[in-house]
């Protein structure tokens, strides 16, 4: 639904505000080559020394994600329309198998750039209220670049992109009203209510 929300949205603000989109397009222009040069540099650097300290096996996946044009006009209005005070526009993102091997990850970045004050973020220990789970730091990278990294398991990373239908599959032979079909949506326990709905 998140992702769904974001893509309307992203859709609408070129035409219920068009000339606030052109100023955020602009202005994210001409970052993005600038931030996209850092972040290259500090993927390159991390991935050689996870390699060093073992770690490198375990990696999942590591990717990248540039803030929504809406998302990112929201945090602008916050900021006096200052881009240069949002550090999370883009961001690093490190999957792995462990919930331990996101904190040795953490340690790891936290060894080779200094993570800026107050950016810190455990939602693995302190979930937000929605459920999402993952650290967050945001760094320097000693060149004048801030970059945030996001580290998780895959199930968090699945949890994040897809929300509670990653918990939801199909068995067969059992009873849902889905167009004749003999099945049933089965959830785990914290999400029994979504059966509960059906049964209705």
């Amino acid at each position: 639904m998140w992702k769904l929300k974001s893509e309307l949205e992203n859709g609408a603000f070129p035409y219920a505000h068009p000339n606030e989109y052109k100023k955020v397009k602009d202005l994210l222009k001409q970052r993005n080559k600038v931030d996209k040069k850092y972040l290259e540099k500090v993927y390159r650097s991390l991935q050689k020394e996870l390699a060093k300290q073992g770690i490198q096996g375990h990696i999942l996946q590591t990717g990248h994600r540039v803030k929504s044009f809406y998302s990112l006009y929201k945090k602008l209005l916050k900021h006096d329309m200052d881009i240069d005070r949002i550090y999370d526009i883009i961001a690093l993102r490190v999957v792995v198998h462990s919930v331990e091997d996101c904190y040795r990850v953490l340690g790891v970045i936290h060894s080779m750039w200094t993570p800026l004050p107050g950016r810190i973020k455990d939602y693995i220990a302190t979930p937000k209220p929605n459920g999402y789970k993952s650290l967050h730091t945001t760094i320097f990278t000693g060149d004048g670049g801030i970059v945030e990294v996001q580290i998780r398991t895959e199930n968090m990373h699945r949890e994040a992109e897809y929300g509670i239908a990653s918990h939801i599959s199909y068995k067969e032979g059992f009873f849902n009203k889905i167009k004749g079909k003999s099945r049933k949506i089965t959830t785990s326990k914290k999400l029994h209510w979504i059966n509960q709905l059906l049964s209705k």
